[in-house]
């Protein structure tokens, strides 16, 4: 209440008549505390009640016994209010000042004295100075604050700096606005003379700049923010105003930049883009603001776009070869496909970029975004960064966590949001055909359209270079998980078979593939393979390994007729595995079971080794006679 009555906020009557029913009612909790009856009869003074405070003046002389005492140092203040002769003044000060000397840490005291004391009437800095010592001593009562407030709102230059009790005593009047516009000033003009940064000092500067003519005063103020390399978000607006007061300051234009929010959609002034129009040292990250902002502003400000259309060019294929994306990129990438010549190399280095979707996270505390894909071996783990991540998605399938820095995963679809970068639409079939090798562009098509978008750029019977090159890539690339690739095998080669072109898998099924993962008709295709390329015994060995009765009859009764040649001369297969001689002439024995002709090698060596039910051992018999062999073995 005694601060409201201070900075005029009440009046003198109002705060008298509070005051006064307030200590009555702390004197009857303690009726024995005499600091409460002093306070009220310095209140009684105040309003002008001075017979009535004489009464309980003359009851506290004789009361208080203790001539040393802080009560008596109160009542001898109270006498000078009540009778102001300058010796009777002078003689009580004194004896207030003897008392002092016994309680030298009684602030009540030294605050009596700030009112008595003739040296602090003439000399208001070394009254300054003295409240500064209590007050660095950690005596922080607003009596203190408020007298020291006093003296600097009347003499604002004795502000000399952010000492710790200039920012006290400015914390205090801040809080009860109680900052005048001369302070204001020279809070301002102090900061030219700071030797670091403060964040303390930036927001008494703040508060200050709201006190005065910003155009007059914000120079210094980004002065000392360009100085100490504060860059932050948070300065923008400070940098914006000096930008909008036509200060010219070396800096002012980069720092302008680097502190703006890279989420902001605000534009930035035109006098910024222009100056930017040459080569600056900013981060790519800064420099891809301005540009997005300079595309944004096409429509209405063509000549400033004209300026820029080289260097944004540039820059964007710069950038693309180093796989650089967010909001702006994303912006600048845009136009430059839109409408600058697009080659291979362009189209090859937008491949990881073209289905980059951005993860804003909901969550707080999440580091990484980790993304797994049943297209790919390995999962893609990337960083996060104010609550954003820029992802590569290139199948609907893909699963996304959020990895918390406590070292969790957050698998909820709620704890984020996921938007496009770009609509890839309108440039994912122009850019594969000119990089058809490029992987992403495989794994995107092949998740959205199947094996046909290896094939849709062919007309007649003949495929292209690009699409052989797409079906190579595919089956070459090393990221691609292998349980994936294989469920294309036979589709691809249904079409590479079409077109007279399965050699391009050959190398690739004969020498690469896990044959106890590849589906039936692969295996049957690569059978074929190995007994067209006169690898028989290769083929056997896979027999022997794999479920023969899986495959083609067809394939087998080929295999075993040249096989079975061999085991006639010269019994040269396996013959050493009892086992595995056994299972050639079982499945011989199968064969002869379902086909009603066998090649001649293969009847003559069942001749000689096959024994089996009659009915079975009947149509051999036959098949021997057909032949022309001897059928001694079997009569």
């Amino acid at each position: 209440m005694y601060e409201q009555y201070r900075f005029h906020e009440i009046s003198r009557d109002d705060w008298c008549s509070r005051s006064e029913k307030m200590l009555q009612s702390l004197m009857d909790l303690e009726p024995d505390n005499r600091i409460y009856l002093l306070m009220k009869v310095q209140v009684m003074i105040v309003a002008g009640k001075h017979q009535e405070a004489l009464f309980y003046i003359s009851e506290l002389k004789r009361d208080i016994t203790d001539k040393k005492s802080t009560e008596w140092a109160y009542l001898m203040y109270l006498c000078t209010l009540i009778e102001p002769e300058e010796r009777y003044i002078d003689q009580l000060t004194d004896e207030i000042e003897r008392i002092l000397v016994e309680h030298r840490e009684d602030m009540l005291i030294f605050w009596f004295l700030l009112f008595l004391r003739k040296d602090y009437m003439d000399n208001p800095g070394r009254k300054l100075k003295d409240i500064s010592v209590w007050i660095n001593s950690g005596y922080n009562s607003p009596f203190l604050y408020i007298e020291a407030l006093e003296i600097l709102r009347q003499n604002a230059y004795m502000i000399s700096d952010f000492s710790p009790f200039f920012m006290k005593t400015l914390g205090y009047a801040k809080k009860h606005n109680q900052i005048t516009g001369e302070m204001a000033r020279q809070i301002i003009n102090n900061v030219t003379y700071e030797d670091r940064f403060d964040e303390k000092v930036l927001g008494f500067v703040r508060h200050a700049l709201g006190l005065v003519d910003v155009k007059d005063h914000i120079e210094p103020v980004v002065a000392y923010l360009i100085k100490y390399n504060h860059f932050t978000p948070d300065v923008n607006d400070l940098y914006l105003m000096a930008i909008e007061s036509d200060l010219r300051i070396t800096g002012l234009y980069e720092a302008y930049v680097m502190s703006r929010d890279m989420s902001s959609s605000e534009p930035m002034p035109e006098i910024v883009l222009k100056y930017f129009q040459y080569n600056s040292l900013l981060s790519y990250d800064r420099k891809a603001g301005i540009y997005a902002d300079i595309i944004a502003l096409k429509e209405k400000k063509p000549e400033l776009y004209n300026l820029y259309y080289r260097t944004i060019e540039e820059f964007a294929l710069s950038n693309m070869r180093m796989g650089h994306i967010d909001d702006n990129m994303a912006i600048i990438y845009d136009d430059v496909l839109g409408r600058a010549i697009v080659d291979e190399g362009v189209a090859a280095s937008m491949a990881p970029i073209l289905y980059t979707r951005k993860i804003g996270c909901l969550y707080s505390g999440v580091s990484r975004v980790i993304v797994f894909s049943e297209q790919l071996k390995d999962r893609r783990i990337y960083p996060v960064k104010n609550d954003v991540a820029y992802v590569q998605i290139l199948s609907d399938s893909d699963v996304i966590f959020l990895e918390h820095a406590g070292g969790y995963l957050i698998a909820d679809e709620n704890a984020y949001t996921i938007s496009d970068l770009f609509d890839y639409r309108g440039y994912e079939r122009k850019l594969y055909k000119l990089s058809p090798s490029s992987i992403e562009y495989i794994l995107h098509r092949l998740a959205t359209t199947g094996v046909g978008s290896f094939f849709d750029n062919h007309s007649g019977s003949t495929l292209d270079q690009s699409e052989l090159d797409s079906v190579t890539a595919f089956l070459e690339a090393r990221g691609v998980d292998e349980a994936y690739r294989r469920r294309y095998y036979y589709e691809i080669l249904k079409v590479l078979k079409s077109h007279g072109r399965e050699d391009l898998m050959t190398d690739h099924l004969l020498n690469r593939v896990d044959f106890n993962e590849v589906d039936k008709d692969t295996l049957n295709y690569i059978m074929e393979l190995m007994i067209t390329d006169k690898q028989v015994h290769r083929a056997y060995d896979m027999i022997a390994e794999y479920n023969a009765l899986s495959m083609s009859k067809k394939l087998l009764v080929r295999l075993f007729g040249e096989l079975s040649w061999e085991y006639v001369v010269s019994s040269a297969v396996n013959e050493a595995s009892r086992s595995s001689s056994d299972l050639f002439t079982g499945i011989c024995g199968w064969l002869l079971e379902s086909e009603d002709s066998l090649p001649a090698e293969l009847v003559q060596y069942l001749n000689q080794h096959y024994v089996g039910p009659s009915d079975i051992m009947a149509k051999l018999w036959k098949m021997v006679v057909a032949e022309n062999l001897s059928s001694r073995n079997l009569e």
